[in-house]
């Protein structure tokens, strides 16, 4: 048996406030360094915040812009480069409050993103999973609208095309 002597006092720091996520908020090594990073609802869309590894962040770049904040995003290799890209909702239908757009912003592997493809879908967007749907080992979107799901094909170059009847 181990007997400590009581602490008196115990002291923690302030927490470290970021203006980040609301509707939106990933976790994912965006730049390649092995540190997770965060991806989340900011200012004028979406921002990249490096992660360190004293588990702090700092202000990287805009990931993407025009996120409504209505539901969330994905991320995943959609262009098959090792690096992490994201898609997000953009463009909401002021009747049904769903997106009707879904914008890709192709990662670089340093924390920046350009535009990539958009994809539509006027009965809106909802939850997006990723994954490879068909087994040819490119990534896949399947996204969840108010009374339907819709399967996006990933081209493996960052486009996806909906599969054929």
């Amino acid at each position: 048996m181990e007997v400590h002597a009581p602490i008196s006092t115990v002291t923690v720091s302030a927490p470290t406030a970021y203006p980040l996520g609301f509707w939106l908020l990933m976790a994912a090594d965006f730049n390649n360094d092995g540190i997770l990073d965060l991806v989340g609802q900011g200012g004028v869309g979406l921002e990249f915040y490096a992660g360190t590894k004293r588990g702090i962040f700092h202000f990287g770049s805009v990931a993407g812009y025009g996120y409504p904040g209505v539901v969330p995003g994905a991320y995943g290799d959609f262009d098959n480069d090792g690096s992490l890209d994201l898609i997000y909702p953009t463009d909401v239908n002021v009747n049904s409050n769903q997106p009707t757009r879904m914008t890709v912003m192709l990662g670089d592997g340093n924390g920046r993103f350009q535009l990539g493809t958009q994809l539509r879908d006027e009965m809106g967007f909802g939850l997006t999973t990723v994954g490879d749907f068909n087994g040819d080992g490119k990534l896949d979107l399947v996204t969840k609208g108010q009374r339907r799901f819709s399967v996006f094909l990933g081209n493996g170059d960052g486009l996806f095309n909906r599969p054929s009847s």
